[in-house]
């Protein structure tokens, strides 16, 4: 068992990594190399063990000694703030509505975040993974993804609007949400749809992007849905709902008249009750 502390003395940031052999009874200060390193996080591969800093930085080590080897090669300049893993995988939330995936033990990362979309700017505040599932809490929304996080689907349906998420946990077939002023929720495993249900929305694309004034937006069902079809914008604010409707099987588009709007990029988002599907288009004026 392991655990992290932090604070703030003097000015001087200090943290601490802590191990236990007696199921938490007590602990012994391990990894000297951190003592003033940001940890905000903790996961591990196997016998290796990976802090995840807030300075754009995970570190691992094979011994929790003092020599920590720090991953940081795609992560750019973001704020870690969570860390999970998946077998060999390992997975860190950002606040720069990122998700980053790493299948290499660390040593390269790259961006998993289509579909982290609502109503606020994304910041990454949990992340738990169960099977090959990985859930994600963030500012605004609760979300899943199969795999490696190569698409993220919303399942806040249920939660209160706006609810922030700050942690996630599976445990005796249930999985508990806590979020900040709402309390926690539960829901069984067995009925959280992340592992059986079908992506019901597919090809959601636009022509022409970039665009001056309007595009055509495009997406084909699988199955008769109700539909939102919503335009946010880099900050996660929705400006617009294009469309909310029972929609019939098949392909349908929908004209985005962007001559209210100033030039720059903007996320669509499109929604039925078990699927989402998000893309970018850029506005040129």
């Amino acid at each position: 068992m392991f655990a992290v502390t932090a604070y703030v003395f003097n000015n001087q940031y200090i943290g601490r990594l802590y191990v236990s052999a007696d199921s938490g009874r007590t602990w012994i200060a391990v990894g000297t190399g951190l003592h003033n390193v940001p940890i905000v996080s903790l996961t591990h591969i196997g016998n290796s063990l990976y802090p995840g800093a807030s300075l754009a930085r995970v570190y691992h080590s094979t011994n929790m000694s003092s020599n920590w080897e720090i991953d940081t090669n795609g992560l750019a300049s973001a704020y870690v703030t969570c860390l999970t893993s998946i077998g060999t995988t390992l997975i860190t939330g950002s606040e720069r509505s990122c998700v980053f995936v790493s299948t290499d033990a660390g040593a390269d990362w790259i961006s998993r975040s289509a579909g982290l979309v609502s109503s606020f700017q994304i910041v990454i505040l949990s992340l738990q993974s169960e099977g090959s599932t990985i859930f994600a809490g963030t500012y605004g929304g609760f979300f899943y993804s199969r795999g490696t996080g190569i698409s993220w689907h919303d399942m806040s349906n249920d939660l209160p609007p706006h609810s922030q998420v700050v942690a996630i946990t599976a445990t005796d077939g249930a999985l508990y949400v806590r979020t900040s002023g709402f309390g926690l929720w539960k829901d069984p495993l067995s009925t959280v749809s992340v592992q059986s249900h079908e992506q019901l929305i597919s090809s959601l694309h636009n022509y022409p992007n970039p665009f001056s004034r309007s595009t055509s937006l495009a997406f084909t069902l699988r199955a008769s849905e109700q539909v939102h079809l919503d335009i946010y914008d880099v900050l996660g604010r929705k400006l617009k709902t294009l469309m909310n409707a029972e929609m019939t099987r098949g392909s349908h588009s929908v004209r985005f008249d962007g001559s209210g709007l100033a030039g720059g990029i903007y996320t669509v988002r499109l929604t039925s009750k078990h699927s989402m599907e998000a893309i970018q288009s850029a506005l040129d004026k």
